[in-house]
């Protein structure tokens, strides 16, 4: 049987841990940046530390159970991530008077919906397919390449509810930020007959490991992890469908009860500044929201295709925005994963019993 999706609704399990979890325990006396995943720079924390003598405790999602994002001082997530502890109250709207480097972030990614006051957005992806083409003689252009009877038990799909859904909609050629019950009800069909290819719906990490293994061939793939892959495994290809594609931005939030203020937005501007940034995109393979900070990547990153891909030909990449995770969450429980429900039943109790 196919692994459960880890990361399910992984947005609404955050806000569950952040309600229930109230100690800070050990991470009292430093700053506490919990991050979705490791896009930061350690050597970035450690020069913050020397030069100010604020210690930092650098927490990514899954490498601790000790500490939920409720703990936390300042927060990197994705926008979808940020928005719902936004809803929820768990992140502050940002005080002007102390967050001071706004200026270094290009004015297009200070726009992003209902996030304006909370989010301070820093690094941004492209989504797209990647598969190995010595296994197959097929050339890849749409997402409705995913649902190819050829690569029956060798596709790969993400396991984030907001991703999964997008690639739905994208393969039908319908808005990936549609709100409209009948194209989430339409994606969810489409996900489900396609369902049966499916090797495993997978984190980044997971996927890599499928690639290594041979196991998999096609799978889809933010252009951040396919510079790593493919770093190692050259022997494959990444392209972004002429259909269209999404971006992904992951951005910055401020938890509401932190009682280390300064300190925080202290160590939030260090992490803005332009030198800062660029360390960390090349860090993380992530694409930077500054221009000053891209100037001061090395040619060889400025013109990486994958980091700063040629859209040429490709009809749109609109940012993946956020949608109401609850009702996304259950549109796929109910839709898509039907055939699983004695499977997910444990999965759904935890979910419902969160809202």
């Amino acid at each position: 049987m196919k692994r459960l999706l880890s990361l399910f609704l992984a947005a609404g399990l955050m806000v569950s841990a952040c309600a229930l979890t109230d100690e800070v325990g050990e991470y009292s006396s430093a700053v506490v940046l919990y991050s979705q995943g490791t896009y930061i720079d350690p050597d970035v924390l450690s020069a913050f530390t020397r030069e100010t003598g604020i210690e930092v405790e650098y927490v990514v999602a899954g490498d601790s159970d000790d500490i939920a994002p409720a703990e936390c001082d300042l927060l990197l997530a994705d926008a979808d991530c940020i928005s719902l502890l936004a809803e929820n109250g768990y992140v502050q709207a940002l005080d002007a008077d102390r967050f001071s480097t706004w200026g270094v972030i290009d004015p297009q990614w200070l726009e992003l919906d209902g996030l304006e006051a909370y989010a301070v957005p820093c690094l941004w992806t492209t989504m797209g397919l990647i598969y190995d083409p010595t296994r197959t003689e097929l050339r890849l252009t749409q997402w409705a390449d995913l649902a190819d009877a050829a690569f029956a038990g060798q596709v790969l799909m993400p396991a984030d509810a907001g991703q999964l859904t997008a690639v739905g909609l994208a393969a039908l050629e319908l808005d990936i930020n549609s709100r409209s019950a009948g194209d989430m009800a339409a994606a969810g069909l489409w996900l489900e007959a396609q369902s049966s290819l499916v090797l495993d719906y997978c984190n980044e990490e997971e996927m890599t490991g499928w690639f290594r293994s041979g196991e998999a061939v096609l799978a889809v793939c933010p252009a951040s992890a396919a510079i790593e892959l493919m770093a190692e495994l050259p022997e494959l290809s990444f392209v972004i469908p002429s259909s269209g594609s999404w971006q992904s931005v992951l951005c910055y939030a401020v938890a509401a009860d932190t009682e280390k203020g300064e300190d925080v937005y202290e160590l939030l501007n260090y992490l803005c500044q332009a030198e800062n940034m660029a360390k960390n995109a090349t860090y993380s393979g992530w694409s930077v929201t500054s221009s000053r900070a891209y100037s001061l990547l090395s040619p060889s990153w400025r013109s990486n295709p994958l980091a700063y891909p040629e859209l040429d030909g490709i009809t749109e990449t609109p940012l993946l925005t956020a949608r109401d995770s609850r009702t996304q969450s259950f549109a796929l429980l109910d839709i898509l994963f039907a055939f699983r429900r004695t499977a997910l039943n444990a999965t759904a109790a935890t979910v419902e019993n969160a809202w």
